[in-house]
């Protein structure tokens, strides 16, 4: 059986790596949007 903080530990890393992602992702998107409109 897991401990509350190994337990604790796994789902924050679940989180922290769902919303790195997302984070990196909206990243690239707002740069490629801001790419094209240089492009214009």
């Amino acid at each position: 059986m897991k401990t509350l903080s190994q337990t604790l530990e796994e789902s924050l890393g679940d989180t922290l790596k769902e919303t790195l992602e997302e984070l990196l992702n909206t990243t690239i998107e707002v740069a490629k949007e801001e790419n094209d409109s240089d492009n214009d």
